[in-house]
């Protein structure tokens, strides 16, 4: 699991890097006037809508396939976990790139994406196997304790339950 984590990682930094390059372009970091950051609610915006979607979709389907599943599989956990994953994303992106936008020089923002992603990507890791560990858990019959039931034991539980000694 590790190592398939890495590998969407090491895929995702190329297309992070010309998105971010892209949103300094259409929305520009800085104001031309005073120099202060500029944009702030309207890239966090951006970054929460389209681009987190697709992000997350992306990785979604990457883990999937990269496990081996079937695609009708694949895009069935994307449907599922989608949602999920945006809703969490909204709990922990805005406040990084309150950060990102209006403290982190604009040469500076992607080394500093790339920090917050390592906690991100821990959760969206655990969102994407927490349903797979559910399953999992709910399959496994309970372990059996193999000392004897003492007689007197059998009898209250008979009792309690209603069924004849």
């Amino acid at each position: 699991r590790v190592l398939r984590s890495s590998a969407i990682g090491a895929a995702f930094g190329l297309p992070t890097h010309l998105y971010y390059e892209w949103s300094d372009a259409v929305l520009p970091p800085t104001d031309a006037l005073s120099g202060l950051p500029a944009h702030v609610g309207e890239k966090i915006l951006m970054d929460q809508t389209v681009y987190a979607a697709t992000k997350y979709a992306v990785y979604l389907a990457a883990v999937g396939a990269l496990a081996g599943r079937p695609a009708a599989a694949v895009a069935d956990d994307v449907r599922t976990k989608l949602p999920s994953a945006i809703t969490t994303g909204w709990r922990f992106w805005p406040l990084a790139h309150l950060v990102t936008y209006n403290l982190v020089p604009p040469r500076h923002r992607q080394l500093w994406v790339n920090c917050a992603d390592l906690v991100w990507v821990t959760l969206l890791a655990t969102i994407s196997a927490g349903d797979a560990a559910d399953a999992e858990a709910e399959e496994e019959p309970p372990v059996a304790d193999s000392r004897p039931v003492p007689a007197w034991a059998r009898a209250e539980a008979r009792s309690l339950l209603g069924a004849a000694p």
